[in-house]
């Protein structure tokens, strides 16, 4: 079965489900608070807390977290109809399932008092929430999935993301410019955006006159890639492209690395690479060539917002603000910029989308009428060590919602 067949019948089973799920729900304000009281805006975010992707899961709590905090400090809502509210995060266990992304979206359908949903890791899990909500006219804010069917089979998901195709054309031109690869392999699971990624990655490889000599996918829960590597490395790339999760992501370059198969291996799925990936890789981190993509500055300014929000993130959380944290901070100060701009219920947060203005940690926050980005950074890493932050930068480029990629100055 195809991808755009996978999707339909999804879709299909899921409107079934939602009639279900949502009989009797409401969509009301979702602010809460005593009569003349201060008020309170509830972001439910919704991410795996358990599983294989559960450091990620963690992360995108976080950066809601830091995101309310920095926003409370000033005062919360600063002008408007809900000047003076504050930001209060509740997070919700996804498991990286689409079952349990539809039971999380009914349940902000019911819940007047829940402002805003965000998060979610996949793309199909945004679609799956997405098909809830619309049968109550409401929206969800995506923080880290960005499939281009999310926005041109939907009108009601907001992408904070830049999209997956981008995030591909940014590796792509990175393997070509920098890296000198005249072939690449590729190894990717069997995803619901996969058409998305190689559909970005096969345009900026055809720009710099690069092929793609072996494509490899696997199904969600393989364990062993011996046999895709066994048939990359017959293929002799220049390069290994990754499009993988990160746990996923170190347990191919283990693998390959054990097989032999020593060539750069380069991210080009975008979810950063942390713990997860060094603790899957092992060893081989020491004597391979490693490159990371992360659609986001993650090398910041002295005394810039992202280098401010970066220590402060060490300080609280343990670690260097993560590629997924500043996806769901900006998701957050988009829900506010929004609120700021004339939202005052959920069910007009939509609405004032596009009219959103302010400073994120990815880049603006400014919207395209399609409810997508107007500009992202990338950055390609080099890892050095077994650390998050093991990295020294080898690229960055600017991404445009047109599909437009170029270096970043």
């Amino acid at each position: 079965m195809d991808l755009c067949n996978k999707r339909a019948g999804l879709l299909g089973a899921l409107i079934a489900t939602a009639s279900l799920v949502l009989s009797g729900c409401g969509g009301g304000a979702g602010a809460s608070g005593t009569e003349g009281g201060p008020k309170e805006i509830r972001i439910l975010v919704s991410a795996p807390l358990t599983g294989d992707s559960a450091e990620t899961g963690k992360d995108l709590v976080d950066g809601a977290k830091l995101a309310a905090d920095h926003l409370n400090e000033q005062g919360g809502v600063r002008t408007g109809a809900l000047k003076g509210a504050k930001f209060v995060i509740e997070s919700a266990d996804d498991q990286m399932k689409t079952e349990a992304a539809t039971t999380i979206a009914a349940r902000f359908a019911a819940e007047d008092d829940i402002f805003a949903l965000t998060g979610f890791l996949t793309s199909g899990q945004a679609q799956a929430a997405g098909v809830v909500l619309a049968k109550y006219k409401l929206p969800a804010v995506v923080s880290f999935a960005s499939a281009d069917f999310l926005t041109t089979d939907a009108d009601n998901l907001v992408v904070v993301s830049a999209s997956v195709a981008n995030f591909a054309r940014v590796a792509g031109a990175f393997v070509g410019d920098k890296l000198n690869a005249k072939t690449v392999g590729t190894i990717a699971g069997d995803y619901s955006f996969l058409d998305s990624y190689y559909k970005g990655l096969t345009d900026s490889l055809t720009k710099g006159g690069t092929t793609i000599a072996s494509k490899q996918s696997y199904p969600d829960g393989t364990a062993d890639f011996s046999t895709m590597i066994t048939s990359l490395a017959k293929a002799n790339p220049d390069v290994v492209m990754s499009g993988a999760f990160q746990a996923d992501a170190g347990k191919i370059a283990a693998q390959a690395g054990r097989a032999g198969l020593k060539k750069p291996f380069v991210d080009f799925l975008g979810e950063g690479w942390g713990k997860t990936f060094a603790d899957s890789a092992g060893s081989v981190l020491e004597d391979g060539e490693y490159y990371q993509m992360d659609p986001a500055k993650v090398f910041p300014q002295p005394g810039s917002l992202l280098d401010t929000l970066d220590k402060r993130f060490l300080k609280e959380y343990g670690k260097n603000i993560p590629t997924a944290a500043m996806h769901s901070f900006d998701s957050v100060l988009s829900v506010a910029a929004a609120i700021e701009a004339g939202a005052t219920e959920k069910t007009d947060l939509l609405t004032y989308m596009t009219k959103a203005k302010g400073e994120g940690l990815l880049g603006p926050i400014s919207f395209t009428q399609d409810l997508t980005p107007n500009e992202r950074f990338g950055t390609m890493s080099k890892v050095t060590g077994p650390g998050p932050r093991d990295r020294e930068q080898a690229a960055s480029y600017l991404m445009h919602a047109d599909g437009t990629v170029e270096p970043a100055k």
